[in-house]
């Protein structure tokens, strides 16, 4: 009860409803959180990480409460390719601090300096809601959205699914990889990291 921020990173599966009930009272109480996910299908080694976030309770609270959306995605450069992906030192995405004025990304703009990711899930967020504000903290234009959910894996040595843009399917555009929101009612405070590694 005495913790002002809850800090979940990952994480490996979505949380449960006891989870997301527990974080909603933390909230409603004026207290804060910051949350680093990872992208969706991303690999941990031995497995596909597949937490559909985006129907989660976890989800739905951000949303409702902060108009915050999530989406299951796996930003990716146009040149990424399956081979390349699956290598941390062999790819990396650039994303910027957003033109909206935020502590937090100041020092970022002060300097001119791009934030390395290793893909990432992308998030949008509703600058004035009902009872909430909220800001983008970083952005990528040159990636996509990839939703197909087995990048990673393979079948006889070829990929299940293709790491490639599809218009209609995959999100593209301005996406925003970290956003902030606060609920104006409690004062309660939210940040979203679309890669871990960003904490």
């Amino acid at each position: 009860q005495q913790a002002k921020v809850v800090v979940l990173v990952g994480p490996f599966r979505s949380p449960g409803f006891a989870q997301v009930l527990y974080l909603w009272l933390h909230l409603a109480r004026g207290n804060n959180a910051l949350l680093a996910f990872d992208p969706e299908g991303s690999y941990d080694g031995t497995r596909n990480v597949r937490t559909r976030l985006s129907a989660s309770g976890l989800s739905a609270l951000l949303d409702w409460d902060y108009g915050i959306s999530v989406y299951d995605t796996f930003l990716a450069e146009p040149w990424f390719s399956v081979d390349t992906v699956s290598d941390l030192y062999k790819i990396a995405m650039l994303v910027y601090p957003d033109v909206v004025d935020d502590l937090i990304t100041d020092p970022l703009k002060q300097y001119g300096l791009p934030v390395w990711v290793w893909g990432a899930r992308h998030f949008t967020i509703e600058p004035y809601g009902i009872g909430s504000t909220g800001v983008p903290l970083l952005y990528c234009e040159s990636a996509f959205g990839e939703t197909a959910p087995a990048i990673f894996r393979t079948q006889g040595g070829n990929p299940v699914d293709r790491l490639e843009p599809n218009i209609g399917t995959d999100a593209l555009g301005r996406l925003n990889i970290a956003v902030q929101a606060e609920r104006t009612t409690t004062g309660s405070r939210v940040v979203l990291l679309g890669d871990s590694e960003l904490l």
